[in-house]
């Protein structure tokens, strides 16, 4: 096989690939020899290897015509994952490729909700720190949310700012509080629906 003649691909997906370990990349060797000749019945000798194995999976290698090697790439990691090939044969360094990953959508069980300080003062200010994560705890940054809602005797005559979107997964929104004393209750929306399995406590003082 000759590598500077060879080639890995990627198909080139309609949209995102999602880090659910369902979505997936096809990966495609081209192996010729440096007369352009397929390279056949290589495909027990190969190997497509990720830079870090965490959470990705690489499928058997197929031989689907001759010369060409395909394998399935899908991940439950979201960002970058750079995958090479490998040769028990041959010399294959330069054959690699980069494939993008997202997150999935927000799961309420592994995102959570903080209030700071966690015992106010009437009258005072609390910061809800939204941290949002997909089933895979991937952090989850595309997100339109609407703003929190107050519940409790601490609410009465509170008001909550729109998130801020910290681009790290976690979402910050500012409360001016009441005069009233007691639990306050936060709890993030999305689409006009709660998106936290808990909402965010605290105890407000007088």
């Amino acid at each position: 096989m000759d590598v500077a003649n060879s080639t890995l691909s990627a198909n080139e997906p309609s949209g995102d690939v999602v880090a659910d370990g369902q979505q997936a990349y096809t990966l495609t060797l081209t192996a010729v020899d440096t007369d352009g000749n397929p390279v056949t019945g290589e495909a027990s000798r190969l190997r497509f290897v990720p830079q870090d194995t965490n959470g990705v999976t690489i499928g058997t290698i197929s031989e689907i015509k001759p010369g060409v090697y395909s394998a399935t790439v899908s991940s439950t990691r979201a960002g970058n994952v750079v995958v090479r090939a490998f040769s028990e044969q041959y010399q294959l360094g330069t054959l690699q490729q980069t494939l993008k990953f997202v997150a999935g959508p927000l799961d309420a069980a592994h995102s959570s909700i903080t209030l700071n300080p966690d015992k106010p003062v009437v009258g005072g200010t609390v910061t809800a720190i939204w941290t949002v994560k997909d089933a895979y705890d991937n952090p989850v940054t595309s997100l339109t949310p609407e703003a929190p809602s107050l519940a409790g005797a601490a609410a009465v005559g509170s008001t909550a700012s729109g998130w801020t979107n910290n681009g790290d997964g976690t979402w910050t929104a500012q409360i001016t509080l009441g005069s009233t004393a007691g639990e306050l209750e936060v709890m993030p929306k999305l689409n006009g629906q709660d998106a936290g399995s808990k909402c965010g406590k605290s105890n407000r003082g007088g």
